[in-house]
């Protein structure tokens, strides 16, 4: 091979494997298919996964929903079903056994456990959970906290030119 086919190899490879989903600073694109009668329960939850470093993307058709990678289903009826008492489950699946498989299991648990949390906390003594009750709960200091500080950073696998170059 001379130079010329390997700048060209280089180019090709270099140009496909991009992406602004590769960018270090880039959060996952989460998938969600979620019914019109999923209730707030649905909403918290999407927005405790916009905490946890995902892009939800609310899609409107099943070929839509079919085309990402990661993919969470919200079952309809989600609110009514768990504020009377009914075991619900949300279904998440992916293609692709990377190295975040693990990390997006844990990051899907604590979003769905920290709305199972709080719904505990708001339908104590009889309370009654709604969309105002979790704003002003979330707008409470919490009694316990954790200080959290990175061991380092989150390791993002080379792509693009830069996997070309990284040897």
């Amino acid at each position: 091979m001379d130079i010329r086919h390997a700048v060209i190899f280089f180019y090709f490879i270099g140009t496909i494997t991009r992406g602004a989903e590769n960018s270090p600073d880039a959060k996952d694109i989460l998938a969600v298919s979620v019914s019109a009668n999923a209730g707030f329960l649905a909403d918290q939850l999407i927005e405790r996964l916009n905490a946890r470093d995902y892009r939800v993307v609310r899609t409107s058709t099943p070929e839509e929903f079919l085309r990402h990678n990661r993919r969470l289903e919200i079952p309809s009826a989600l609110t009514v079903s768990v504020l009377a008492g009914k075991p619900m489950k949300i279904r998440f699946s992916r293609t692709g056994e990377d190295l975040d498989a693990d990390y997006d299991l844990v990051r899907l648990s604590r979003a769905a456990y920290t709305v199972l949390a709080d719904l505990i906390v708001l339908t104590r003594d009889s309370g009654v959970a709604t969309p105002a009750g979790f704003a002003k709960l979330a707008s409470q200091p919490r009694p316990l906290q954790m200080d959290v500080k990175p061991a380092g950073t989150r390791i993002h696998p080379p792509s693009g030119w830069n996997s070309l170059f990284q040897w």
